[in-house]
């Protein structure tokens, strides 16, 4: 692995990124593999942040976009070129540390972050992939999604969705169902995360079973030949019948039409 410096957009000479017109530094990659060295608080994961939410259109740590943003700054700004397949294409964002974000590729506004798939590809590893083996069930579904929409771009609609259903369903029975208006709304709403749910966990256990030959070649190049792992996708409440179900989660366990909120 080599290591080279950073330089400017306009491949001017000289180590280390080139500040432009407006303050803003630019910074080129190298062909083949980068090495970015630098101490503590010198702004080497702000930069993976930066590519990473060119391609994910959030951070990879799983912070709000505010936190993205230098204390005391209304915003963050962020350009990236892309050569490829002697196309270039364009992206620049202001991430807001309050309010709506604003995104334009190739210099056109993005109506929809889910859009942003596919502008940029990504592979991050971090010490938080730890919490795969050490955290709960959630962090578990959080990487599947993650994956499956980077490789299907349709499921992060439907995640979406779920997600805003979740919600005015949790405020309707955070206010009681007070009257037969307020149970048709609950029985609407269920309807809709049957819906979004099913087709979620569908896309998990695809996804499950595709990656199921690849983690068992790393894990053999590792241990040995002769050695095995399997990978899975289990959810207690997928052996119900649906009438027993009520609205199914997205989450590991059954979930009743019983006040409970999706874990």
């Amino acid at each position: 692995m080599s290591s080279c410096p950073c330089a400017s957009r306009d491949r001017s000479a000289g180590a280390g990124p080139r500040p432009r017109a407006d303050g803003l530094p630019v910074l080129r990659a190298c062909l083949g593999d980068s090495v970015v060295i630098g101490s503590n608080g010198e702004g080497k994961t702000t930069l993976l942040e930066a590519v990473a939410w060119a391609a994910l259109g959030q951070s990879f740590r799983g912070v709000p976009d505010a936190a993205l943003v230098r204390t005391g700054e209304p915003r963050a700004v962020l350009r990236v070129e892309l050569d490829a397949d002697g196309r270039t294409q364009q992206l620049e964002a202001e991430i807001h540390a309050a309010g709506r974000n604003r995104v334009l590729v190739n210099r056109r506004p993005l109506g929809r972050i889910r859009d942003l798939a596919g502008f940029l590809r990504v592979t991050i590893f971090s010490p938080d992939d730890l919490t795969l083996v050490k955290g709960g069930p959630a962090e578990r579904r959080r990487y599947l999604d993650e994956l499956l929409v980077g490789l299907t771009p349709r499921y992060e609609g439907t995640r979406s969705d779920y997600e805003r259903v979740l919600r005015h369903r949790n405020a309707l029975l955070r206010g009681g169902l007070r009257d037969a208006d307020a149970r048709t709304t609950l029985d609407v709403f269920d309807e809709q995360l049957t819906r979004a749910g099913s087709d979620l966990v569908r896309g998990r256990l695809r996804l499950v079973d595709r990656l199921a030959p690849a983690v068992d070649a790393a894990y053999r190049s590792l241990a040995g030949a002769d050695a095995r792992v399997s990978a899975r996708y289990e959810a207690e409440w997928a052996g119900l019948e649906p009438s027993a179900r009520g609205a199914p989660p997205v989450g590991d366990r059954p979930w009743r039409n019983s006040g409970r909120t999706a874990p």
